[in-house]
């Protein structure tokens, strides 16, 4: 018996077979035992299953990842899916990660449900640990083939084949179903690998008798030499039948494109999540929930998702040059869509969130190592750079240079990926569906921020963020504690990527908290911060994205960055309560905030900010703003007159209405919210107040068309 067969046909593995990581240990609920009385007091927290095509069925397969709150599942207990019936389902709980406490984390769970008349409400229940009794169900011969052919030369490969020969543990395994990943390069009629493309996936198989097909076409070698990019026909047989093709398909260098099938029914069922454990769990930002979101925004979605730019290699609902500069509705610390989702749990927000984490796989920064099949660490090339030149990326210790080798013209790609204005595509798509190909996505983003800086910069192996624009060094850092929260414990990754992000609040926390000599306002002055009013001034919207950021990977369970978080808070509350300092330029553009660009010694207070910028300005009748009273009605005034980023259209300014765009979903005060947000959850000095004030201002960002910005105190939503 072969060890693929053996791992399959029992529940514990026996003697003869590998042992199975305690990451996919789960608790299978049988659908035929005592049915317990369930207490209210058990439920967790509430998925709602939406029918977006399958016709009325029974015993409906679904599988869909869950986070949980710390605490609320103990080490020593697991989950339970109860029906509307309150019959507890067949139940699969794959753990992949714990908090610290050892309590659960995030699972991928798998449930039976018995009939399906279009949507179900499902509430998952702790319940005790105990060993199932079942067998797994068993992944027979499988007839499923990727071919493509380049010049009339083909290659394919055999799923069933990879799989028997393959070595990798199961993503899934239980008695409700099993998913069995493979990965190899496919090969010509002589049986030559070919040198660039590789065919990886899953194969899904439910104990109901459906199986799906997860497959991704890669061309992403970090160092095979020549590389290209390549235009072939494409198709993707299962079962006998053609289930994908594609004609004249350019696959671009270090990218990779992903299509998923099914044999028999295909689920096509949307696990909704309740948006308040989401929020509560601070997996993700505190989203507001009184957004209400627009209707125009939802059929914008839908409209986008027919598009052909949704096909593989396509670039979806963003623009392809992403270092362009501009508000856009993939920028925040989720996208428009994604944060739409979160709040809404619509079926347009769910399709398109998923689509964008497929589409994330267009963009050339997957860059895998030929040797450990996973993206290529610092550790093991700790000179790699996108940046650098042969002199900064050569590792005298192993005599080799660590650049990546020249496409030489065969590369044109169209995207132009950039850590500066980078979405999160793919952390909110792996949380809520347990897809590896999503959690790959993650892993691989989250590791080229890392490498896109000169090593010398980023402290070689460190991975330190600290050199690049302020807004490049938040968005990396949101995506780095991304990876290190969710990354399963088991994944040969999950320490790389914790470790970088110790690095990088380690140094943070050295270079200004732990500093005498660091600036008292709480500026954040590293890297290119400096890029206003010849060197003296900064961009306070993109020191606000950062604080976030900071905010972001303590609430994920990170205290080392605590110190850091009330360090920076001191900005943007300071800016908003500071009696000195107008609020209503709290979200400027550009703050000027030394006397020169060879001072390494920042102001020392909101007023000499304040005197040295907006108070300094003087109208056509000669007011000097610094003397007109903060927020009034003679400063509406003077702003409807003499400033130029108040909303074209909307007559006179309002008293107390702040500058930047006020009105706007992607304005500078959006921009400013979750800063103040996470600072009042971390109980920052002056928090409370600051948000007090922001909230109350009578104009608001109309939130309902973006809500990417939207995030609001969680403990003004805690239930």
């Amino acid at each position: 018996m072969s060890l693929f067969k053996c791992v399959l046909l029992v529940f514990f593995v026996s003697t003869a077979c590998a042992q199975e990581p305690e990451s996919t240990q789960k608790i299978v609920a049988d659908s035929t035992a005592a049915k317990p009385a369930v207490k209210d007091s058990q439920r967790i927290t509430t998925v709602t299953l939406r029918n977006l095509g399958r016709a009325n069925a029974s015993k409906v397969p679904v599988t869909f990842g869950q986070v949980f709150k710390l605490g609320d599942i103990p080490r020593g207990y697991s989950v339970s899916a109860v029906g509307a019936s309150r019959d507890v389902l067949p139940t699969q709980v794959d753990v992949k990660a714990r908090h610290t406490d050892g309590s659960l984390r995030h699972a991928v769970i798998s449930i039976v449900v018995p009939r399906w008349d279009g949507s179900a409400a499902v509430d998952l229940i702790k319940s005790a640990e105990a060993p199932s009794t079942q067998s797994a169900a068993i992944l027979d011969d499988i007839d499923a083939e990727v071919t493509i052919d380049i010049e009339g030369e083909p290659y394919s490969l055999p799923v069933m084949k990879v799989i028997n020969s393959s070595r990798a543990q199961p993503w899934l395994f239980g008695a409700v179903v099993t998913e069995w990943p493979f990965a190899a390069a496919l090969k010509d009629s002589a049986g030559r690998s070919h040198p660039h493309l590789t065919v990886r996936g899953n194969v899904r198989k439910y104990r109901t008798g459906d199986l799906r097909l997860d497959i991704a076409v890669e061309n992403g070698w970090a160092y095979a030499s020549k590389p290209r990019d390549y235009r072939y026909d494409v198709s993707i047989k299962l079962a006998g039948k053609t289930a994908y093709k594609k004609i004249n398909l350019t696959h671009y260098h270090l990218s990779r494109w992903r299509k998923v099938v099914w044999s028999g029914n295909d689920a096509k069922i949307m696990v909704g999540q309740d948006p308040r454990y989401l929020v509560e769990s601070r997996a993700v930002p505190s989203y507001d929930m009184r957004v209400q979101l627009a209707p125009e925004l939802l059929d914008n979605y839908a409209k986008q998702l027919a598009l052909p730019q949704f096909e593989p290699m396509g670039q979806g609902g963003v623009t392809m040059s992403m270092p362009m500069t501009g508000g856009r509705a993939e920028i925040g610390p989720l996208p428009a869509w994604a944060a739409a989702h979160v709040i809404s749990q619509q079926p347009v927000t769910w399709n398109m969130t998923l689509a964008m984490g497929n589409l994330a796989g267009s963009w050339p920064i997957h860059y895998r190592d030929q040797k450990t099949d996973l993206p290529v660490t610092l550790d093991d090339y700790p000179f790699m750079t996108l940046l650098g030149h042969e002199s900064n990326a050569f590792n005298a210790t192993t005599g080799r240079s660590e650049l990546f080798p020249s496409c030489d013209g065969r590369c044109k790609s169209p995207f132009s990926p950039d850590s500066s204005h980078q979405p999160s595509f793919a952390f909110l798509p792996y949380l809520l569906t347990g897809d590896y190909f999503y959690l790959e996505e993650l892993l691989f983003w989250a590791n080229w921020n890392l490498l896109e800086t000169t090593p010398q910069y980023r402290d070689l192996a460190a991975g330190l963020l600290k050199s690049s624009q302020v807004r490049s060094q938040a968005w990396g850092l949101r995506t780095l504690a991304q990876a290190a929260y969710i990354a399963p414990d088991s994944h040969p990754l999950k320490r790389y990527f914790v470790e970088r992000l110790r690095n990088n609040l380690a140094w943070y926390n050295k270079t200004f908290p732990q500093n005498a000599a660091a600036n008292k306002l709480g500026v954040m002055s590293a890297g290119y911060a400096f890029s206003y009013f010849d060197g003296t001034g900064i961009a306070p919207w993109q020191d606000d994205f950062f604080t976030w950021a900071v905010g972001y990977a303590w609430a994920l369970g990170f205290p080392d960055a605590l110190p850091l978080l009330t360090w920076k808070a001191k900005f943007p509350v300071g800016r908003m309560i500071d009696p000195d300092y107008c609020w209503i330029f709290a979200a400027e553009y550009q703050l000027r905030v030394r006397v020169s660009n060879t001072s390494e010694r920042l102001f020392d207070s909101f007023g000499t900010i304040y005197e040295n910028g907006a108070g300094a300005r003087v109208n056509s009748k000669g007011v000097r703003l610094g003397d007109v009273p903060c927020g009034g009605r003679e400063m509406a005034d003077w702003l409807t007159t003499s400033w130029n980023d108040i909303k074209p259209g909307s007559g006179r300014a309002v008293p107390g209405e702040m500058i930047g765009y006020a009105t706007s979903e992607e304005g500078f005060p959006a921009n400013l919210q979750p800063a103040l947000a996470v600072a009042v959850d971390a109980d920052a000095p002056g928090a409370t107040e600051a948000w007090r004030k922001f909230i109350s201002r009578p104009v608001l960002p109309e939130y309902g068309k973006g809500p990417q910005f939207s995030i609001v105190p969680l403990r003004s939503q805690v239930r």
